[in-house]
């Protein structure tokens, strides 16, 4: 994803906020919210820096402002991380699944 982006002048942070946006919903979908499957999109010829997730999880907005990570401070900066790095976030409910639009800074 990372050289598709690049190609379509997407940023060196734009590519690096995508790493690190795309690695943690993924997980947080399957490990918290028990999703069964993950889509991500990207239409380049559209917006390359839009991406849509979409899982089939426990329903889950990802727009509420995150609570600080645990006291230890080996849990809970994932959701903190996504919405520091993206530019902006918009949770959707539709037809069983989480939908989240995430655009990606310049």
């Amino acid at each position: 994803m990372e050289s598709l982006l690049a190609v379509h002048g997407v940023s060196e942070r734009g590519r690096f906020a995508a790493r690190l946006v795309c690695e943690e919903l993924v997980l947080n979908a399957l490990e918290h919210g028990k999703a069964r499957s993950v889509s991500l999109q990207v239409d380049p010829d559209r917006d390359p820096r839009q991406l849509l997730f979409e899982d089939d999880g426990i329903p889950f907005d990802p727009t509420v402002p995150a609570s600080p990570p645990d006291a230890t401070g080996t849990r809970g900066r994932g959701l903190v991380l996504v919405q520091r790095f993206a530019a902006a976030l918009a949770y959707r409910r539709d037809g069983g699944a989480n939908r989240l639009e995430v655009q990606l800074p310049d």
